[in-house]
């Protein structure tokens, strides 16, 4: 067994026995976002499909002038400036991928704790989705990321302007975040609880015709050398993610009960299922889609603990710890190549 699956199977415990602590909500999401950022933090440059890449970036560009580091890629520079300055402190490649890992547990972890009636589920759902894995490797959007969680957070408390400002910073460590920016747009459009569930006769005419919308999106960035073509990557969890879906459009009228804002959350899973539908025409979609992923870390495990009836709510939780960890542990768990798992002693 890997040390992610060990570590899996004791924070899950953990969380599972917290939560008859009044204090075990706090403690869990405290303790597993410890965990899990000293996993990003001091692994080493070989875990992680672009991690050596990032390290080599890194020590390229440390202590050379901010011109260097705003030509060195015409895309997403400011990244790239950020590792000039870094580099004016120290070279250690341990250093940045500990900044990194900050950005993206701090913003997530608070994320969970704030708006999460289960944080054990939303961890398992974070891992399952392949999130954090990613976490680990594309470093850039990872931070990128961190910053749309805090635009979701400034949504969620109804801030005018600060969503806005929020994203537009995202899409200085990634462009492809601007698209983002369609989502402080939405929560002026209230969309009914019907039209939710209705939703899954146009998304499933979008995966007939993925193709097609495929070749339109990427003719916007066809500068990028991006082609399409139908591939068997990206179908299950493709599956998974619109099976998710069906469940919260099912019991999106308990959930509307409960949260007047709904709708903005049930948008974005809308445009998470979009654009993974997407993925199996032209891989790169995938990025997009993370974005929009998101929301699932709270709206899962918000919608099964909204379920009016107690039996139903429990099966429910129950199903979705026991789906969701089986979708880990045997799929998603070495994910974007972080297994074998080194610290950065080790190697």
């Amino acid at each position: 067994m890997n040390i992610f699956s060990m570590i899996y199977i004791v924070v899950i415990a953990f969380g599972i026995i917290s939560k008859v602590s009044r204090q075990g909500r706090k403690y869990f999401c405290i303790s597993s976002g410890i965990v899990y950022f000293l996993l990003a933090a001091l692994r080493s440059s070989q875990v992680g499909g672009d991690s050596f890449n990032y390290r080599y970036m890194f020590e390229t560009l440390a202590g050379k002038n901010m011109g260097m580091a705003w030509g060195y890629s015409e895309k997403d520079p400011v990244f790239y400036a950020l590792l000039s300055v870094l580099g004016r402190v120290t070279d250690n490649y341990t250093v940045l991928f500990a900044i990194v890992a900050a950005f993206f547990g701090i913003a997530v972890w608070y994320y969970i704790y704030r708006y999460s009636d289960d944080p054990v589920l939303s961890v398992i759902v974070l891992l399952a989705f392949n999130l954090y894995q990613f976490s680990l490797t594309g470093m850039r959007q990872t931070i990128a990321m961190s910053f749309i969680v805090f635009a979701m957070i400034a949504i969620n408390e109804e801030k005018k302007l600060l969503p806005y400002i929020l994203i537009i910073i995202s899409g200085l460590f990634h462009s492809s975040a601007l698209v983002c920016l369609v989502i402080p747009i939405l929560r002026h459009f209230p969309i009914k609880v019907n039209k939710i569930r209705s939703a899954t006769i146009p998304l499933a005419f979008c995966f007939l015709f993925r193709e097609n919308i495929a070749q339109l999106l990427v003719g916007f960035i066809s500068e990028r050398g991006y082609g399409v073509s139908i591939s068997q990557s990206g179908y299950i969890m493709m599956l998974v993610i619109f099976v998710i879906y069906i469940m919260a459009a099912v019991f999106v009228k308990e959930y509307a009960d409960f949260n007047e804002n709904y709708h903005i959350q049930y948008w974005i899973a809308i445009g998470a299922v979009f654009f993974e539908t997407l993925v199996t025409a032209q891989n790169i979609f995938f990025r997009i889609a993370f974005y929009f992923l998101l929301v699932f870390i709270t709206l899962v495990p918000n919608v099964a603990c909204r379920a009016r009836n107690d039996a139903t709510r429990r099966i429910l939780t129950v199903g979705l710890y026991v789906v969701f960890s089986i979708q880990y542990l045997f799929y998603t768990v070495g994910s974007c190549y972080i297994l074998p798992y080194t610290t950065f002693w080790q190697i």
